[in-house]
């Protein structure tokens, strides 16, 4: 129960500052209201309880929840992943917004800042993108374009 309790706050925690970041970024209200709604569900609840705050970790029963939760919600890029080819197709620039937002949501609740720069230059290569996903991408990213700036002349 406690555990439930735990959960259900970190997911409130993270609505709100999703909802905070997107509506900074011109994410709808009712699409961040709706956001990560399918982990309210059974289907994804105990699995991500069990591994997180219980640790219990069944690996196929997350696997299974997380699988859920990416092809029920098209803010993440994995929705996007064609099934045969493998490959990214683009992402309407609505789910983009939501997408970014999440990921600085889940920043704040993190690390305290809403700041993902480092985060995506870090983890940019592992997300699958089309490539023109990715410049809207990387044109939203608050501060992007100075972070990366700020790469170049350090390789340099």
């Amino acid at each position: 129960m406690i555990a439930d309790l735990k959960y259900f706050w970190y997911l409130i925690k993270h609505k709100f500052f999703v909802y905070r970041a997107g509506r900074r970024i011109g994410c709808d209200r009712v699409q961040l209201i709706l956001h990560d709604i399918t982990k309210f569900s059974k289907d994804e609840w105990t699995p991500y309880v069990n591994r997180f705050l219980r640790h219990h970790d069944n690996k196929s029963q997350f696997y299974r929840a997380l699988c859920h939760h990416y092809e029920n919600n098209p803010h993440h890029w994995n929705f996007w992943i064609d099934p045969v080819t493998n490959k990214p197709n683009d992402m309407p620039t609505y789910f983009i917004r939501e997408m970014l937002a999440d990921w600085m949501g889940a920043s704040r609740v993190k690390t305290g800042s809403y700041d993902i720069t480092n985060w995506y230059a870090k983890n940019q290569t592992k997300i699958k993108l089309h490539p023109i996903t990715r410049i809207v991408v990387e044109n939203l990213i608050p501060g992007w374009d100075q972070h990366y700036n700020n790469l170049i002349k350090v390789e340099l």
